[in-house]
């Protein structure tokens, strides 16, 4: 089953007057952030951001489809 994610904590999505739908954020994007966390538990991760608005294509969630791929 493909993954699907619903959730969109670190992102900003907005409707332009065209109807074209852009984002800008986490998994958007080809920019990428190194973090490191350090204290007890000192790990490095690496994401891939935007940090402009770039259109997307938005698809309607449906269990139906999810459980058909």
């Amino acid at each position: 089953m493909a993954d699907y994610q619903t959730t969109y904590s670190f992102n900003t999505f907005a409707l332009l007057n065209d109807g074209t739908v852009v984002a800008t954020g986490k998994d958007i994007g080809d920019k990428e952030k190194e973090i490191a966390v350090t204290g007890d538990l000192v790990q490095t991760t690496s994401h891939v951001y935007s940090d402009t608005f770039l259109p997307v294509t938005l698809e309607e969630f449906s269990i139906k489809k999810i459980c058909k791929d």
